[in-house]
């Protein structure tokens, strides 16, 4: 197995665990009444399952499967988001472009996540996923994905 199939391995495992606990962040916001947090965290977590599965999907093509979905500590779950370039570079070294580029697209759609659950709760009717990458639009979709240049009709809304 290629050093960048392992690491794609990490960032599933990752991406699943973090939409996981996105899950019950959202059930606990709801359950305090928070429904911005609550829609916020809902967001985030379909937005982590869509990295998940891609790399799960990409994993299969290549001919690996997983065991197991463990739970990674928080630890793990950072180091593996900081080492998401150097992923980008040893895939792209073997000449795993396809692997590469969805590395690169989780570490842009990812940054968007960070950047959106570092951000104050404010009154928002909805978001707005990308199907194909997860990137997450307040308010309104844009035409276009700034990551993966989906149109807008591949967005579904979280509310």
């Amino acid at each position: 197995m290629l050093q960048s199939e392992l690491s794609l391995i990490q960032v599933c495992i990752a991406q699943h665990s973090e939409s996981r606990r996105n899950l019950v962040l959202a059930e606990e916001a709801g359950s305090r009444g928070d429904l911005e947090r609550g829609c916020l965290h809902r967001a985030l977590a379909f937005g982590q399952k869509i990295h998940a599965d891609k790399a799960r999907l990409t994993l299969e093509g290549l001919g690996q499967s997983l065991s197991s979905d463990g739970d990674m500590s928080s630890e793990a779950r950072a180091q593996v988001m900081e080492e998401l370039s150097s992923m980008a570079m040893t895939a792209a070294t073997e000449r795993q472009s396809l692997i590469e580029s969805l590395i690169l697209q989780i570490m842009k759609a990812a940054m968007n996540h960070s950047s959106l659950s570092k951000q104050r709760a404010q009154p928002i009717s909805s978001y707005h996923v990308c199907q194909v990458c997860g990137f997450i639009a307040k308010d309104t979709p844009p035409e276009r994905c700034p990551v993966c240049r989906a149109h807008a009709a591949q967005f579904d809304v979280v509310r």
